[in-house]
């Protein structure tokens, strides 16, 4: 259970531009404004990074991926889209 700011995603995770905007109008609220849900994609967005960074000190294969993750965490105006590891 969590305040309901927590099932969104914020569009940032790629995909058709008109996805979000169907899943906000299906969900009955739009909260790309919200500093909460700001907030809490931010930090499900730091999570994966800092599991990748660890386990790129042991894989160094994975140091193109995180590369793309920093550029994000670095304000880059236009990052790169994460894959999946």
């Amino acid at each position: 259970m969590g305040p309901r700011c927590a099932d969104d995603m914020v569009e940032s995770v790629g995909g058709e531009p008109k996805t979000y905007e169907d899943f906000a109008q299906g969900y009955g609220a739009d909260l790309r404004l919200s500093d909460a849900a700001q907030l809490l994609m931010r930090l499900r967005l730091l999570a994966p990074t800092i599991n990748l960074a660890v386990r790129t000190a042991r894989q160094p294969r994975f140091a193109d991926e995180l590369k793309r993750r920093l550029e994000y965490w670095h304000g880059s105006t236009n990052p790169a889209t994460w894959t999946a590891q």
